[in-house]
């Protein structure tokens, strides 16, 4: 109890913080939105993506492997913080110049004057935490991940949250000039803290546990020989020769490593957020700046996925160990009552969304129907998240990687496709699209890993009925009670009205379909006990 006692803490006290960090960096995204307007606010959003996918290269999953690796044996962490940082850095400086080749190659094929030089800097601030964050702040942070102290990362990233915050929206309301360049030098400076606060913490882990580095890597254990003097050791203090070959190695074992967690991980990153630069070339930053302000509803619930995965993993893992038989049924349940769970969500949240969009003003209510389009992609996000780590557990993890990349290539197809036309209604559709075709490889290729034959009419039929009932529901009480109240006060008001009202509704049908029945609910819990004895009592009966 002692091991899953300290899983479950580090899990709560790292879920704990993202939770005051979200909540905090959605509050001053609504302040931006307000102040800013969509063209700073599409500014300030594309830099960060472009940001975003170039940070792929110095990251390149380097940090699973020094974690793996690490927690196996703690005493190689201060060898590999050292020569990773370095590893980083140079790719860090590759990802800078790349950067800056898509940078002016904006600006030159740009005819939009003074807004086009104003995102060229503001690019260029930002391209410079490819040489702060992952290779310092990053580094730093994984060392702290493998010797399983969490509650340290969630302090400073929890100051680094307020800070931000705190300090973007003084500047934001204090009316400076070139405010754009400011937010990202705030974010350069906050990173700058958390290097510092981790390097702090981690000399007092070194001080207190000087095991931590005395370890070293070897490509191939040590020879007879040079165990028993036969190869002269280099004197202590001299420049050891074999030291630059070691670190090449080191390099290239670690690229060799990392490089399909990259793949994977490039991937998911650039399949979420290519729609923004592409939204910016061809229809400009205004668009992106609505697109932005609609979309961070769904964005912020994307946590979710991160906690389920938490859940759902370790619980499978031990079934599958012993009862591999029992993952088709359990992935079979656990999608039906994610469903049930997420499609309340996907209609309340853009029900209360639409005051935040009217106290930003600038027009970003016109942005509205992406809200409803982008929470309707999450009920394909969430099935997924529940997904993938079946997967994992039975060893099928390069399946994800292909399926991502379909993913990728199809969304990265439909926004060249749609978004000249449909602008950033076009590219919420894409999303939606993406999305579901994600889902729906993830389901075919389960069910045959799996060996499962899903009666999809009966997996599907309760959670569709209740997702129409629930979005004509929502359309037409918003037009009877909604429409037209467009003050943020009784925009403010009628949200709330309407959120409880079809929140009774949806809860009130859910238990007329039994979806929340004791015995439905008993029967997926046996299906997940690993205990002899209830194992092999009472036999398992099917899912409903």
């Amino acid at each position: 109890m002692e091991r899953l006692t300290r899983i479950s803490k580090n899990a709560a006290t790292l879920i704990g913080a993202k939770l005051v960090t979200s909540g905090l960096s959605f509050l001053m995204a609504n302040i931006i939105n307000r102040e800013l307007g969509p063209v700073n606010v599409g500014i300030y959003n594309y830099a960060f993506v472009l940001y975003t996918i170039f940070q792929i290269l110095p990251d390149f999953g380097l940090g699973n492997i020094t974690v793996r690796d690490a927690s196996r044996d703690r005493s190689k962490l201060d060898y590999y913080f050292r020569n990773i940082v370095q590893l980083r850095l140079l790719l860090g400086m590759a990802a800078f110049l790349l950067i800056m080749l898509t940078n002016a190659a904006t600006l030159l094929l740009s005819s939009r004057g003074s807004v086009d030089m104003q995102k060229f800097w503001v690019v260029f601030a930002v391209s410079f935490c490819l040489f702060i964050e992952q290779p310092l702040s990053n580094t730093l942070l994984e060392n702290f991940i493998a010797v399983e102290r969490l509650s340290a990362v969630a302090l400073v990233y929890l100051i680094l949250g307020v800070m931000r915050v705190g300090l973007s929206i003084w500047v934001v309301l204090a009316g400076f000039r070139h405010v754009l360049v400011l937010l990202v030098l705030i974010y350069i400076f906050c990173y700058l803290y958390s290097i510092f606060h981790f390097l702090f913490l981690y000399r007092r882990m070194l001080r207190r546990d000087p095991t931590l580095a005395t370890g070293s890597w070897s490509p191939e254990p040590a020879s007879p020989e040079s165990a028993s003097g036969g190869v002269p050791a280099a004197a202590e203090g001299a420049a050891d020769p074999r030291r630059g070959a070691e670190k090449r190695l080191f390099w290239l074992y670690m690229l060799r490593s990392s490089w399909p967690l990259a793949v994977v991980s490039g991937a998911l990153i650039v399949y979420a957020v290519i729609e923004v630069p592409i939204l910016s070339w061809f229809k400009g930053d205004e668009q992106v700046g609505l697109y932005a302000a609609a979309a961070m509803f769904a964005k912020a619930l994307v946590f979710l996925t991160v906690a389920i995965n938490m859940a759902v993993l370790p619980a499978i893992s031990k079934v599958g160990g012993r009862f591999p038989e029992r993952l088709g049924p359990i992935w079979e349940n656990l999608v039906f009552y994610s469903l049930v769970v997420i499609i309340p969500l996907a209609v309340l949240i853009p029900v209360l969304a639409r005051p935040f969009l009217i106290y930003q003003s600038h027009n970003f209510i016109s942005a509205y129907p992406v809200v409803w389009i982008t929470m309707a992609a999450m009920n394909f996000t969430v099935m997924s998240a529940v997904s993938f780590p079946f997967f994992i557990v039975i060893n099928k993890q390069k399946r994800v990687t292909w399926v991502i990349l379909a993913g990728l290539v199809m969304k990265f197809t439909l926004d060249l496709a749609i978004i000249p036309f449909w602008g950033f209604t076009g590219a919420a559709v894409a999303v939606l699209a993406g999305e579901m075709a994600v889902f729906l490889l993830l389901f075919f290729s389960l069910t045959r890993e799996l060996r499962h034959r899903v009666d999809i009419p009966r997996l599907g039929a309760v959670p569709a009925s209740l997702a129409a009932l629930a979005y004509a529901a929502a359309l037409f009480l918003h037009r009877l009670l909604v429409q037209g109240k467009d003050t943020l006060s009784s925009s403010a008001v009628w949200a709330l009205n309407l959120a409880l009202i079809l929140f009774i509704i949806y809860l009130a049908c859910a238990f007329l379909c039994g979806l929340f029945g004791k015995d439905r609910l008993q029967a997926l819990n046996r299906l997940l006990t690993t205990d002899e004895q209830e194992a092999e009592g009472e036999p398992i009966p099917a899912p409903e």
